[in-house]
């Protein structure tokens, strides 16, 4: 068996879709119990994945707060998953909830003037 846990094919699709930013968000186990759960309780099995995976490129594509650039990112994807985002429209454009400070400004002008650090 091992110390790493060994995936079905279908998830570690739906593991490589989800965007990796910002890094350490998603947790693999956590998002395989989340999946599985959702599979369970609303009749899915492996031939609805691939609806699921054209969700994902659909937020990751036209998300504002998806984009590599935005400050906060995608969710983790066992919370995409677990509060069932991929019913919801797309949200193109995010507000804040809180007001930008000093120390955000001056990341996002560093950014601006430096690129992001990838």
């Amino acid at each position: 068996m091992g110390i790493r846990r060994e995936y079905p094919e279908w998830f570690e699709d739906v593991w490589e879709a989800y965007p990796d930013y910002p890094r350490g968000r998603s947790n693999k186990w956590k998002s395989w119990q989340a999946i599985t759960t959702v599979m369970h309780a609303d009749g899915w099995d492996a031939s609805d994945i691939p609806d699921l995976i054209k969700e994902i490129h659909k937020w990751r594509d036209h998300a504002h707060n998806w984009q590599r650039h935005s400050e906060f990112g995608p969710p983790a994807l066992q919370r995409f998953i677990s509060e069932r985002w991929y019913e919801n429209d797309v949200i193109v454009e995010y507000k804040p909830q809180r007001k930008l400070d000093r120390f955000d400004l001056a990341n996002l002008e560093h950014d601006k003037r430096y690129g992001a650090i990838q």
